[in-house]
Order: structure tokens, then C-alpha cells, then sequence
């Protein structure tokens, strides 16, 4: 016995079992929707097996010149045996951008460049000149440059300042110190010109 025939047994409204044989049609189209979506899937599915099972045939086939005649060689004794025919292009061979000058100890230079690497700052040529530039400013007889670089890269910096301050001394050129609240109102007053005495 169907379901629509137990509605209407127990005595359903019209108006229900209308909406039920509707959702049973709705139900029954989708399941049909999803196994046509099935089948298709399948037959795509067995239509590229099938091309590859003919690539496979096609590409494999061996002619009389294509099988190689020389004795078979033996494999290497161990990884190493058989080194690469090109070797991989290491850093070294490419021209650094942030070449450690003269006047400098080559490890206080690598851990600047480590310091800047670590702030995220450019090691290009035009950041080296300026750095180059920024020391020379700041070098005296009583700190050479090589001293200066030092001072720096014990502080942790990545750009040159000037290790005789501290970091406190140095004001950034483009940070504004704020007005006091009793400026600002002074100064709100002066231009409404209610000045107060």
C-alpha cells in the first residue's frame, strides 16, 4: 500500500496529501536527477580509461631501434659515486649587492647584514651607498669607521646612527610632538578671540 493511499485511509485533508504526493514527486525527480548525474560521471570515467589504455599501447610501442644493444652497466657502489654534471650555482658566485668595505671585519659586516635581515631593511647597492655615506658622517679620528660599524651591530641596529646617543636622544625628523591639552585650548580661544587674562 502506498503512502498516499494510508492518507487518504485515515481520513487526510485534500489540501495535505496534495502537498505530500508533491514532495514525493520532488523527492523521486531529484534521486532521478542524481543517478543521471551518476551514470554520465561513469561513462566519462570509462571513456578516459579507454584513452589512456590507448596511449599506453601507442607509446609503448618498441621498434628494432629503439632497443638499446650495449651491455648493461652495473650500479654505482654507493650515492656518491656519480656526482652532478652541473653543479648547483651557490650564492658565492653571484655578486653581493652589500659587499663588506675594507676599513670593516668581515664577521661585525655579516652580522650587520644579519641585523638588516632581521629588520627586514634592503641590502641593495643604493641602501649599501647610503650606509656607506651615513658611516663616513659619522666617523671621527677617535671612532673610525670600522668602530662605528661595531658600536652598531652591538646595539642591534640595522641602519647608521650615532652610537655615542642613546636611543632616547635621537628624535625621528617626521614625528610631531603632540600640543598639551591647555595649548589646544588656548589656542581654540585665541582664534573664537576670547583670549582669557
Amino acid at each position: 500500500m502506498s503512502l498516499i493511499a494510508r492518507l487518504i485511509e485515515a481520513g487526510t485533508p485534500a489540501e495535505l496529501i496534495e502537498e505530500v504526493a508533491m514532495m514525493v514527486a520532488e523527492k523521486r525527480a531529484a534521486e532521478k536527477a542524481m543517478q543521471e548525474a551518476r551514470d554520465k560521471a561513469r561513462e566519462r570515467q570509462a571513456r578516459k580509461r579507454e584513452r589512456d589504455m590507448s596511449r599506453d599501447v601507442t607509446q609503448h610501442n618498441v621498434t628494432e631501434c629503439d632497443i638499446d644493444r650495449s651491455p648493461p652497466c652495473s650500479p654505482p657502489n654507493d650515492i656518491y659515486s656519480n656526482p652532478p654534471l652541473n653543479p648547483p650555482i651557490t650564492k658565492s658566485s653571484v655578486r653581493d649587492a652589500f659587499p663588506c668595505p675594507d676599513w670593516c671585519d668581515r664577521k661585525v659586516w655579516a652580522d650587520l647584514k644579519r641585523n638588516r635581515k632581521t629588520k627586514r631593511l634592503t641590502n641593495t647597492e643604493t641602501a649599501h651607498a647610503e650606509f656607506l655615506r651615513d658611516i663616513a658622517k659619522l666617523a671621527t679620528d677617535e671612532w673610525p669607521p670600522g668602530e662605528v660599524v661595531r658600536a652598531i651591530v652591538a646595539r642591534g641596529w640595522g641602519g647608521a646612527y650615532d652610537p655615542r646617543q642613546s636611543q632616547n636622544d635621537r628624535k625621528p625628523a617626521n614625528v610631531r610632538t603632540a600640543p598639551s591639552n591647555r595649548n589646544t585650548a588656548e589656542l581654540a580661544l585665541a582664534k573664537l578671540g576670547m583670549a582669557g587674562g
